[in-house]
């Protein structure tokens, strides 16, 4: 697994040098098209080279019209394990020689699959977008869960919708990040305490302004306000880069059904998450809103939501509600 997912993230490190999806890049909305993926890989054949070239072009100008984007999107599980335990060092590769560029990409343990096209899919990492051959991802039955995408957001909303829910998951639901360091770490002092909190490096940014800058290009300020703990961060800036308090917070996961449109404005889209959590006696659902409303600088999510936010999915299941139920 670790050699396939080397492989994988390699060639993701070259479509997005190829691409420009460098780490810290405030937006996806210019993805790259197929032919970066097919000069990604150094053993590319002219078949290859072919079926790149009869793959769609890149996403039209934001003045044409926004076209349906796809109906659901594959999150495809990927664990990184060395013989000491998860890789945590970032992985390198050299971008193709017409760019000349050398990408960083981190050992994600989660793939987002928008689509398959031809030999190729697009994919989002993290922050970043871009296409990569579908051989490279895995095929594994119990590696893929299809998770459905709001049909009333734009092709470009959608996108958000992605890349919100990689960055929600990693540092508002969970404190995963995308690659920590917990080697680098420092101790902070809790205020009101007489101890320090430890907090480890997310090497996956260039700077906490690259970080800050893309969690604002999703979210409204005001939720990030309303989600970070002033008194125990779970993220912040030491030194001019990203850390992470050294805690777990969050272990399950539950399935998204869908979505119910609450309201769609020129201003403002509301919108309920549907979760189903399926025991081996019963199913249980909830719902949990989320939100965009328009800027000045574009749309952001005022609410948000997902599977991995399990604090709040399991407080709405109800006081009676057992994850461990029919167990034996």
């Amino acid at each position: 697994m670790k050699r396939t997912l080397c492989t994988l993230l390699a060639a993701l490190c070259v479509c997005a040098a190829a691409c420009g999806c460098a780490p810290g890049a405030q937006s996806a909305s210019g993805a790259a098209g197929p032919s970066a993926a097919s000069s990604a890989s150094s053993a590319a054949s002219s078949s290859t080279s072919a079926a790149s070239a009869a793959l769609p072009a890149s996403e039209p100008a934001e003045s044409a019209p926004q076209p349906a984007g796809p109906a659901q999107m594959q999150q495809c599980m990927l664990p990184v394990y060395s013989g000491d335990g998860p890789v945590q060092t970032p992985l390198y590769a050299q971008a193709d020689t017409a760019s000349d560029v050398l990408a960083q990409l981190m050992p994600f343990d989660t793939v987002f699959v928008l689509r398959e096209e031809g030999e190729f899919s697009e994919v989002c990492f993290g922050n970043w977008f871009g296409w990569v051959e579908s051989s490279r991802l895995p095929t594994e039955a119990e590696a893929r869960v299809a998770v459905p995408l709001p049909e009333f957001l734009t092709a470009e909303q959608q996108r958000d919708f992605v890349r919100a829910t990689a960055l929600f998951n990693a540092y508002i639901a969970r404190n995963e990040g995308l690659a920590v360091d917990y080697e680098q770490t420092k101790a902070v002092p809790r205020e009101g305490y007489d101890y320090d909190l430890t907090y480890a490096l997310d090497t996956a940014w260039a700077s906490y302004a690259d970080f800050d800058a893309a969690m604002r290009s999703l979210f409204t300020d005001e939720y990030l306000a309303s989600r970070l703990d002033a008194q125990t961060p779970f993220y912040r800036d030491i030194d001019g880069m990203v850390y992470l308090i050294e805690a777990d917070r969050g272990a399950w996961s539950c399935d998204v059904e869908g979505y119910t449109l609450t309201e769609q404005t020129d201003e403002r889209i509301a919108f309920d998450v549907n979760f189903l959590f399926t025991t081996p006696v019963a199913q249980h659902r909830c719902s949990l809103p989320a939100a965009m409303e328009r800027t000045a600088d574009g749309w952001r999510f005022s609410d948000f939501t997902s599977g991995a936010d399990d604090t709040r999915w399991m407080g709405a299941m109800g006081p009676d509600f057992d994850p461990f139920e029919g167990q034996a």
